[in-house]
């Protein structure tokens, strides 16, 4: 087709819609391409704003702890100004290095993010943002370090500040020390405060110190300082006491004085001691404290001793007068005492006694502490009622009297109850013989029944029944022989536990309550022999006395249980009273030593009462009365060791010797006496004091008393 063909086709209609279609496609490309440009704008606007957002976020957190740095940083600026006045260099400085290195850290911050935050063009692309908000991110870390630097600044400052407020504390306690007792001293009218010289010197040298920062020597001056007001405090206020002591103390003297008391030694030691006080007032001005306190120590004694010998003496004499009293009324009860013991002597007298019995003149002994309580108690009315001002040897007197009453109580009672034990043992003796006849029966009777081996031949059981007779009838009556002759007896023929019948059982029971029984009547036997003779018992010897009363104490507890159970128990029976034996053999090997020592003690009891005697004549014919204190002195001491065991005895028979040995030679014109606790002290001890009286006011004695009571 040709042109012209073509130009022919084309009409004004078909052009008219290729215009139309070319302008709509030019207007959809056209519309495309704004689409496009306006979404990526959007896009572009969105990531711009979320980098703004989150920069502003991180901007402000960031500038809210820059600005709080800041002004921590302006705080601590201000206060450096001073810091120099108040702390020494070094610690200024210390501080100001600190702050130095904070402030340096923070110019650093500061900067960066002003150089980032001015490199933002007037309309910051996303870019721009992400670049602040990474140099935000770096910059954050950075802040913490300056922080902490403030803070240590900070602590360094508090530390240095609580330093010297604990050293200003020490020097105002020392400060008020020195105002405190200057107060006082001026209220005594001293206005001389030498004692405070030295102190004072201290607490200049710790202020000096504070003032230039040397806080090494600031503690050790006030504690000087301190320590010296407190001494001199101490004896100002011992001082002003032991001084209004003496007043007090001197107003009762003079009431006493008036109840015609002699206090006159009262009055002159009363007189020494102000004398002491006055001396050691002018050594506390001089600051002289070791004399100070000597003389403060030599007045309140004398003082304690004024009182004591002065405005104490009626106090004193009501405390006697009771006490005596006491005594006298347990003096009149003696008589029916001793009676009762007397008949329980009698008593066992007739029933025979254990082989450590030894109660030969217990009755004396207990008449010579009655005794002794009665002149003591005498003594020492006499003397509180005439000289009352004499109350130590008042005390020492009615101690005396206190101690021998309570010893012939103990002997009375020991006597009472071992008549009282002694009657049950000869009670159990004679019971335990009367089971041999019931025991024999049955024993034959199972012998005839064939219920029963014959063990024991005949003629033994005879012969030991012939012994049981004999034991039984013996005059004066031995129970503790009969009594173990019929327990030889009955062993004999008491069948064994697979034989028992209820008849048997009964039996068994009764001879095991029996052995129980004597048992205890037998310890009893050995602790009175140790009450009536503490001092004769080795300390070896009373641990086995105490082992042996366990041992008792659990036999006796056994025996209860067993016996307290049915029938399947009567072999533990058996075996208690099997077990007897072996504790009574302990007890008699017991009492075996215990007789040793007794006799062992009473042979060093008559040498030391020897030479007890040889020493009081000497000391009666002692002209020199320090030689005759020194050696009585000393014979008290040995008294004492005798009494509590604390030195051997052949060391203090030596020890007595030596006394006598020291003495000056006898002088034929002198016959000096004791006054009567020191006399009554020595004859309990060695039985040497001729100057006891024999009778006593309204004691009867026992006519034809036993010769061994």
């Amino acid at each position: 087709m040709d042109l012209n063909a073509l130009t022919s086709a084309v009409t004004p209609l078909l052009l008219q819609q290729i215009i139309v279609v070319t302008i709509g496609i030019v207007v959809l490309i056209l519309v495309s391409v704004l689409f496009v440009r306006m979404r990526r704008q959007m896009r572009i606007d969105k990531g711009i704003r979320a980098a703004q957002g989150e920069t502003d976020v991180a901007l402000r957190r960031i500038k809210s702890r820059l600005n709080y740095t800041a002004q921590l940083l302006n705080n601590e600026r201000e206060r450096a100004g001073y810091d120099r006045v108040r702390f020494s260099d070094q610690d200024a400085r210390s501080i100001a290095a600190v702050l130095l290195e904070a402030e340096t850290q923070y110019t650093g911050c500061s900067t960066r993010l002003d150089v980032a935050l001015r490199a933002l063009p007037k309309t910051p692309d996303e870019a721009s943002y992400r670049t602040v908000l990474a140099v935000i991110e770096e910059l954050t870390p950075l802040i913490t370090p300056i922080e902490d630097a403030l803070q240590r600044g900070i602590h360094l400052r508090t530390g240095f500040e609580a330093r010297i407020s604990e050293h200003t504390t020490h020097i105002d306690e020392a400060r008020t020390a020195h105002l405190a007792l200057a107060h006082r001293l001026n209220a005594l009218g001293i206005t001389v405060h030498t004692m405070l010289v030295p102190a004072d010197k201290h607490l200049a040298l710790a202020q000096a110190a504070l003032a230039s920062h040397r806080y090494a020597d600031i503690e050790p001056e006030t504690t000087r300082a301190l320590a010296i007001y407190a001494t001199f405090s101490a004896l100002l206020s011992q001082l002003v006491d032991i001084r209004d002591g003496i007043a007090l103390g001197r107003i009762a003297t003079e009431k006493a004085a008036v109840q015609g008391f002699d206090v006159s030694e009262s009055r002159g030691l009363f007189v020494e001691a102000s004398r002491r006080i006055d001396a050691a007032l002018a050594a506390l001005i001089a600051a002289d404290a070791d004399t100070t306190r000597e003389h403060i120590t030599h007045a309140e004694s004398m003082r304690a001793a004024a009182v004591e010998r002065g405005g104490s003496l009626p106090a004193l004499q009501q405390r006697h007068s009771e006490r005596i009293a006491r005594l006298e009324q347990q003096n009149t009860q003696f008589g029916g005492f001793r009676d009762s013991a007397y008949h329980a002597f009698e008593s066992l007298m007739q029933i025979g006694i254990a082989p450590i019995a030894e109660l030969t003149h217990t009755g004396s002994e207990a008449h010579y502490h009655v005794t002794t309580t009665h002149v003591c108690c005498g003594y020492a009315l006499s003397l509180n009622s005439s000289n009352p001002e004499r109350h130590h040897d008042i005390a020492m007197a009615i101690h005396a009297a206190e101690r021998a009453s309570e010893r012939a109580q103990t002997i009375y009672a020991v006597l009472i109850q071992r008549s009282s034990d002694m009657t049950h043992i000869e009670l159990l003796a004679r019971q335990e013989f009367a089971a041999c006849d019931d025991l024999i029966r049955i024993w034959k009777t199972q012998q005839t029944e064939g219920l029963r081996e014959v063990r024991t031949d005949p003629a033994t059981i005879e012969a030991a029944f012939s012994a049981a007779q004999v034991a039984a009838d013996a005059t004066p009556f031995d129970a503790l022989a009969c009594f173990h002759s019929a327990r030889i007896l009955t062993s004999l023929v008491t069948p064994d536990v697979r034989m028992t019948t209820p008849e048997l059982a009964a039996l068994v029971g009764e001879r095991g309550e029996r052995a129980r029984s004597m048992l205890q009547c037998q310890m009893n036997l050995v602790e009175q022999f140790m009450v009536l003779f503490p001092l004769a018992v080795p300390p070896d010897i009373e641990r086995g006395v105490l082992s042996m009363r366990h041992e008792v104490n659990a036999f006796d507890a056994a025996f209860h249980t067993a016996s307290d159970m049915t029938f399947p128990l009567q072999s533990e029976l058996y075996r208690l009273i099997q077990r007897y034996d072996r504790l009574n053999n302990a007890l008699q090997h017991l009492q075996g030593q215990l007789a040793r020592a007794h006799q062992t003690y009473m042979q060093e009891l008559e040498q030391c009462s020897g030479l007890v005697r040889a020493l009081i004549q000497r000391l009666r014919q002692t002209a020199d009365n320090d030689s005759f204190k020194i050696a009585l002195q000393r014979l008290q001491e040995l008294d004492e060791q005798w009494a509590t065991r604390s030195l051997p005895r052949a060391k203090i028979l030596q020890s007595v010797s030596d006394i006598i040995a020291h003495l000056p030679p006898p002088a034929a014109h002198i016959t000096r006496s004791f006054s009567p606790p020191i006399a009554l002290t020595i004859r309990a001890w060695g039985k040497s004091c001729d100057t006891m009286p024999t009778a006593i006011p309204g004691w009867e004695p026992i006519r034809n008393a036993h010769p061994r009571w």
